[in-house]
């Protein structure tokens, strides 16, 4: 049952109020009549579906934003089968032109890959191979293809040693359907001297192990869990029917047993390998899906979820489950389309959270935007009461960003207009310190920077012409866009010293004025600089580390959110050479970066975009590799990531026209669950509104908040800003349980504003539950009354 707990107090008056759910049941979506073959951690689905031409295609179906064929190999026909559960890479197979089957591997950037035969350098259609699995870290494929002696055989695929023959038990044929995350374990079928398959482990250093049967001739293992250490499928018994089965070391061949009826099969195992899922016969004779935990034996998902079907619906087959074992997806019959269907089946309630919103308006406006973070979540700014509709980017220059007012926001007093005519950019770690852009006194749409401070207010900083550093106070960046416009970011006077806008490039190529010498490059401006501990200074002789050595006249100043360990700018030119060597993917357009983590300076994970791509940087030895955040289908327009939590492992940002003119969505893409649709996940939230959350500008530093701007029409007129706690309440150190562990964080803090828990003594304030600015007897209770809850 649903329970929709509306939370209204002085808040109101001050323009938020928070929507909180509990209790929200589980989901299940109808697919469509497509084969579904397998699911990521956050629900995305592979499989095959027809096309309008009559021939079959790769899919990617995402349940709330549709369904996205794919490409071939160049001829008519291609599926997928396996995909990590980041959803960055699916493997399949493929037809060429001439006919021939490939095996195949897709990542983010580029089409399909194909991984040849084992039959050698060959497009004779008489060789053909298919992928079934990949590793979790997308480097190793398994499944089957013909070998020069025109054999089955089963094969394992690295980047590095290409497609390897795993051989047989004795006999001639052999396939491979899973395998383990590091790619060290795989398991299928193989034929041992009589001819009879049975079900096989491989490793490197054991080769082939026959996991047996139950009595009868045949078996077949397809999956493993993430370690290799359990492996599920089915085997025959004395009567030739098929029985599910799990098998580890200790335990040997395990049957799972039926739903009543003669057979069973076991199709996948989630990567801790406490769930699985298959497909079973009731006592009618009828296939019906199922799961199985060591604690329930073997469920019929058809009854178990009935709940969620018109009656007259089941479920046939789970066909696969993703490694966190939320969602299973299979084939069933959809009673009220009266047809075979693909479904998705979320098995977990839905993910705990909060909304506020900071500020509301209507299609017509005011509009606004919300730009940075505190690193504890509880400071926003940004600008709102703006007549007109804000550019998401900076492309348009800042004239735009001076028509409404800057505000600061926290959810213990709301609301709070900071100047007028301007809009708020950034916020120091610390939340004490914010900095931004205001309307230049006497002029129509000139721009100066300001500084807002809790203890001096407003202070307006004029531009220079020539484009200065300022250094008094030294805790200020004022950068220039021209000699018309000046935006700063915010930093503070002690370690970390500064966190720049998450919404941040200043366009266009400046000079450096520190008081002794202007550094000018190929007759234009630059600005070229660097920080060391606390102070900003001037790169004279080393442009390159701005990425400046080559096309002065044309790249543009980057801030970032980052420093280094000694307080190095990070902040560069990703248009020309850069110092950080972001050449990995040349010709896919032009690239920005908007923030970076708080990591040590070669730990640093840097966030943008690059072409119609989302996009980090991370370190790989002394340079930083450029990795794509993948995609959710349907979505064509391009992507951007705007936030990075500390370590990097959660970034947030849109998809869609970055204008805000047309369909955005909001995204958070985490390294394990790769790219996440907002509404899909945080929308229960919002029961009530007609809000979608279309973006996500901000994100805290252990990524836990999220801030951006909602709406209810396109073109995407922001009607709310919203303030998303991703926690569960009463969760303080992000487990997802409310535990002893979370009592005791509240007592030892008890009095105080919460732990310190960044490196630089900036306190998170987790244990302060209801955000009052104190750890007293309400966060204890609201610890107590949600005891249990999550675990």
């Amino acid at each position: 049952m649903r329970t929709i707990t509306v939370i209204r107090s002085l808040s109101l008056a001050l323009g938020l109020y928070a929507l909180t759910v509990s209790g929200v049941a589980q989901r299940l979506n109808w697919l469509g009549p497509i084969e579904v073959r397998g699911v990521t951690n956050s629900g995305l689905v592979i499989g095959k579906a027809a096309n309008d031409q009559g021939g079959v295609r790769t899919v990617r179906v995402h349940r709330r934003l549709g369904s996205e064929l794919g490409g071939t190999l160049g001829g008519n026909h291609s599926e997928a089968w396996g995909i990590t559960g980041n959803g960055l890479a699916v493997v399949g197979f493929s037809t060429l032109s001439n006919g021939a089957v490939r095996a195949y591997r897709q990542q983010p950037l580029g089409g399909l890959q194909n991984l040849g035969v084992l039959a050698g350098n060959t497009d004779n259609p008489y060789y053909w191979s298919e992928a079934r699995d990949v590793s979790a870290d997308d480097k190793t494929v398994v499944g089957r293809s013909i070998d020069a002696d025109g054999r089955l055989r089963a094969f394992r695929w690295t980047e590095s040693g290409g497609m390897q023959d795993l051989g047989a038990l004795g006999g001639l044929v052999s396939s491979a359907f899973g395998v383990s995350a590091d790619g060290s374990v795989v398991v299928g079928w193989a034929s041992d001297p009589y001819g009879r398959t049975r079900p096989f482990r491989w490793t490197e250093s054991g080769g082939m192990q026959d996991l047996g049967t139950f009595g009868g001739n045949t078996g077949d293992a397809w999956a493993a869990s993430a370690d290799g250490s359990i492996v599920v499928g089915a085997a025959h018994n004395s009567a030739g029917q098929w029985r599910a089965f799990r098998w580890s070391q200790s335990t040997g061949l395990q049957p799972l047993g039926t739903l009543g009826g003669a057979e069973s099969g076991a199709r996948d195992i989630s990567a801790d390998g406490t769930v699985i899922v298959g497909l079973a016969r009731n006592p009618q004779g009828q296939w019906r899906a199922f799961r199985w935990t060591q604690q329930t034996g073997l469920q019929d998902l058809t009854q178990q979820y009935a709940h969620l079907m018109t009656p007259g619906s089941y479920l046939e087959v789970a066909q696969s489950i993703s490694p966190n074992g939320r969602y299973i997806v299979g084939q069933g019959y959809n009673a009220a389309t009266q047809r075979a269907e693909a479904y998705i089946l979320e098995t977990e309630p839905l993910k705990p959270g909060r909304i506020r919103f900071i500020t509301e308006g209507t299609p017509a406006g005011p509009y606004g935007i919300a730009t940075s973070i505190s690193w504890d979540g509880r400071v926003v700014v940004g600008g709102f009461n703006n007549p007109s509709a804000i550019p998401r980017d900076f492309g348009s220059g800042f004239s735009f960003f001076i028509e409404g007012d800057a505000f600061r926001w926290t959810p213990t007093s709301g609301l709070q207009v900071i100047a007028r005519r301007a809009t708020a950019m950034s916020v120091s770690p610390s939340g004490m310190n914010i900095a931004g852009i205001c309307w230049r006194e006497g002029t129509v749409s000139n721009t100066d920077a300001f500084v807002w401070t809790e203890q001096g207010g407003f202070r307006r900083y004029p531009h220079l012409s020539s484009g200065q550093l300022r250094s008094n106070p030294p805790i200020y960046l004022v950068v220039a866009q021209n000699p018309y416009e000046a935006a700063t970011v915010a930093i503070d006077s002690a370690p970390p010293y500064h966190q720049l806008p998450a919404l941040g490039i200043v366009w266009g190529v400046f000079e450096f004025n520190d008081g002794f010498q202007t550094y000018p490059c190929s007759g234009s401006p630059l600005l070229s600089l660097y920080w060391y501990d606390a102070e900003p200074r001037q790169s004279y002789g080393n442009p390159v580390l701005l990425g400046l050595d080559t096309q002065c006249g044309f790249p543009f100043i980057i801030p970032t959110d980052g420093i280094t360990a000694r307080g190095v700018y990070i902040g560069y030119s990703f248009e020309a050479r850069s110092y950080f060597g972001v050449r990995e993917l040349p010709g896919i357009g032009v690239t920005y970066a908007f923030s970076a983590s708080a990591e040590p300076y070669w730990g640093t994970v840097i966030a943008g975009a690059s072409g119609s791509h989302a996009v980090r940087w991370v370190p790989v030895g002394f340079e930083r590799q450029l990795q794509p955040l993948g995609s959710l289908p349907s979505t064509h327009e391009s992507y951007a990531a705007y936030g990075v939590s500390k370590d990097g492992r959660v970034i947030v940002g849109t998809c869609g026209d970055r204008t805000g003119r047309n369909q955005v969505y909001a995204f958070c893409w985490t390294e394990s669950d790769g790219m996440e649709d907002l509404q899909d996940t945080y929308g229960h939230l919002l029961a009530g509104t007609n809000y979608i959350l279309r973006e996500a500008k901000a994100v805290s530093y252990d990524g836990r908040y999220i801030v951006g701007m909602a709406s209810a029409s396109v073109p995407n007129t922001n009607q709310a800003l919203y303030w998303l706690d991703t926690w569960r309440e009463g969760d303080t150190n992000g487990d997802g349980c409310i535990d002893d562990a979370d009592l005791l964080r509240v007592l030892f803090a008890f009095g105080t504003e919460g732990t310190a828990e960044s490196p630089w003594g900036i306190p998170l304030r987790h244990e302060d539950i209801n955000h009052d600015g104190i750890v007293d007897d309400a966060d204890l209770l609201l610890v107590l009354f949600n005891f249990g809850s999550g675990c």
